[in-house]
């Protein structure tokens, strides 16, 4: 075996560049499942006090009928 079918190495190594994560943003989105968890039974509270209003204020049925379009579109999604 002759050194004429070898490569040459190169004689300085390339520059290393410094790893940066491309998606480091998304990251924050892990954070969404904690804040689900502690959603769902605010939102709860929320509609049941929706209801519990519509009972005891004594509001007429344009009232009522503000309040049941309100309340659906908050938490209608």
């Amino acid at each position: 075996m002759t050194t004429a079918n070898l490569p040459i190495p190169p004689s300085s190594p390339a520059p290393v560049q410094p790893y940066v994560d491309r998606k480091r943003f998304a990251w924050v989105l892990s954070l969404l499942v904690p804040l689900s968890i502690a959603t769902g039974p605010l939102l709860w509270a929320a509609f049941i006090g929706a209801a519990w209003f519509s009972q005891v204020a004594g509001i007429t049925w344009v009232g009522l009928l503000g309040l049941i379009i309100s309340t659906g579109g908050v938490g209608g999604f």
